[in-house]
């Protein structure tokens, strides 16, 4: 007898499944549910069945990955918070000390010293263009979690 895998990808179809709704609609476990044509309950055993971590503890881990790849394209720790998906900044302010032992602003200016991205003249029209882009398509995502929470 084979032992479960422990990752996302335990029931490939699943994993990737809920990793693209969860990118595109919001972390949410009934969101995504929702968005699977699924109760919570539903989703749950199906993700447990396959093996995996606990989806909430998956989808939290997203949520957290999401919001440090947005702080280091936006350069904003509340904008970044809030696109993905936080209540405000302070909660993920403290899981991101906790995870990483300094603040996201700290980190952030750390990160910036490092990237031609941030620094080149040169690059800011291409900086500003992509922050732009990122900004719409989270505005964007929000709308179409709201929009599905109302309805």
């Amino acid at each position: 007898m084979s032992s479960p895998r422990t990752d996302a990808t335990a029931e490939p179809s699943l994993g990737h499944r809920v990793l693209g709704i969860a990118r595109r609609v919001g972390t949410s476990e009934a969101t995504v549910a929702r968005a699977l044509g699924l109760s919570q309950r539903q989703l749950q055993r199906r993700w447990q069945e396959s093996g995996s971590a606990r989806l909430e503890e998956f989808l939290v881990e997203l949520r957290f990955r999401n919001a440090v790849e947005l702080l280091t394209i936006l350069g904003s720790v509340k904008e970044a918070a809030l696109y993905a998906g936080y209540p405000s900044a302070a909660p993920f302010c403290r899981e991101f000390v906790r995870s990483q032992g300094v603040s996201p602003g700290r980190f952030f200016r750390r990160y910036r010293a490092d990237q031609p991205y941030w620094n080149d003249p040169e690059l800011r029209p291409a900086r500003l263009t992509m922050q732009a882009e990122t900004r719409t398509y989270c505005a964007g995502v929000l709308r179409r979690a709201s929009e599905k929470r109302c309805s």
